[in-house]
């Protein structure tokens, strides 16, 4: 419809090109995991440290958080690998990921990219 709202769908920053689309719910956005860095922990703990099964994260605003499982990339400090419980069709790069320790909020991280699925 000419009336529904544009979303932004990805960008190509090398180009300085946002592509937007009307099918913000569209399965081809679904994912289940990112990468991302910048992190501020604020619990002096690490999400990497949380007791597995306790780590909890969420993107933008609304209700849904997620479980998940946190693993350094290149190095602790650096850029780490968030998958979640489930799929998510809005995770964007430039978004924050705030990390919780069941109910208590322990830190947040800037979303850098969607990784390639992991192969078994």
């Amino acid at each position: 419809r000419q009336t529904d709202p544009w979303y932004v769908s990805s960008k190509d920053i090398e180009q300085n090109v946002v592509y937007i689309s009307r099918n913000y719910d569209s399965e081809s956005r679904e994912r289940s995991s990112f990468l991302c860095h910048g992190f501020n922990w604020i619990a002096g703990r690490t999400a990497a440290e949380v007791a597995e099964g306790g780590l909890r994260c969420k993107v933008r605003h609304g209700p849904g958080i997620y479980d998940c499982v946190f693993c350094w990339v290149d190095g602790e400090g650096g850029t780490a690998r968030v998958d979640i419980r489930g799929k998510d069709h809005g995770f964007a790069p430039g978004q924050y990921a705030v990390f919780y320790d069941g109910c208590t909020c322990i830190g947040s991280a800037v979303i850098r990219s969607m990784p390639e699925p992991l192969t078994s």
